[in-house]
């Protein structure tokens, strides 16, 4: 009887462990396994199995349980390919003296929260280093097709499964690509991926009244307007300007990119 037991524990933690990605794939959002039918019936015939599962699906909804198999530890490695961009998983590596110098050009960060505090190589390795935690979000780096220079960055964060929600951030460091389509594609490559690949249900983006760059590309790509915060945004001592807040849903993404792909 204790040899049968311990082959069957044996059997459950091989499966496990060579499944385990399967079981975060198949199950986003679960937080017992009842609520994972396949899984629910396999553990019914073996207790072991219902144990390893039991554990490790607990308190699992609000981080890296993602359709995404790379998000364990909220990083993704998936290389998403446009026309004219493409957007490579962003680390350590890339964290250049050219990219540290958007971080310190005033018109680079003009409208971005880094503005507030010193930006070092130590800031921003600790900043690459939080997508790498327990918190499922991602970091990519913005790529030119015809070139290997990355020019900006862009992210999903703040990713709530209960509600499928995410916000949206982006920075085109290099100047010579501003005005020249790079936010357009890579806000509209983060879209296909939230909503294709991840599941989610709808992206959220800040802004300032007085960028007019970024206000222009959230109207063009198909952002709706939803709020204006009096006042949000410090620019200078003194100066404050109002906040926008702007939202897509997967239903509008996808109607308009069949309408485009018709046109």
């Amino acid at each position: 009887m204790v040899g049968t037991q311990r082959k069957e524990a044996s059997a459950s933690t091989t499966w496990f462990r060579s499944n385990r990605v399967n079981v975060i794939t198949a199950n986003r959002g679960a937080t017992k396994i009842s609520e994972c039918p396949a899984l629910y019936q396999k553990s019914l015939r073996n207790p072991y199995l219902w144990l390893r599962i039991s554990l490790f699906t607990v308190g699992r909804r609000d981080d890296a349980i993602s359709t995404n198999t790379q998000s364990l530890k909220g990083t993704s490695r998936t290389r998403l390919e446009g026309p004219h961009f493409r957007l490579v998983p962003f680390d350590e590596s890339m964290i250049d003296d050219r990219y540290l110098s958007w971080l310190v050009d005033p018109e680079v960060i003009r409208f971005l929260e880094v503005r507030h505090q010193p930006q070092t190589r130590e800031t921003a390795t600790a900043f690459v280093r939080s997508f790498d935690g327990p918190a499922e979000k991602y970091m990519w780096s913005i790529v030119p097709k015809d070139s290997d220079a990355h020019i900006g960055t862009c992210t999903l964060y703040h990713i709530n499964r209960n509600h499928g929600s995410a916000e949206i951030g982006l920075l085109i460091g290099d100047r010579n690509y501003w005005g020249k389509g790079a936010s357009e594609e890579a806000i509209g490559l983060l879209a296909d991926h939230a909503f294709d690949t991840l599941g989610l249900h709808r992206l959220t983006g800040g802004s300032s009244a007085k960028n007019r760059g970024m206000n222009f590309t959230y109207r063009k790509i198909g952002f709706t307007l939803e709020g204006r915060m009096r006042e949000a945004q410090r620019i200078r001592p003194g100066e404050y300007v109002d906040g926008y807040r702007w939202g897509l849903l997967a239903d509008e993404w996808r109607a308009r990119r069949s309408g485009n792909a018709g046109s």
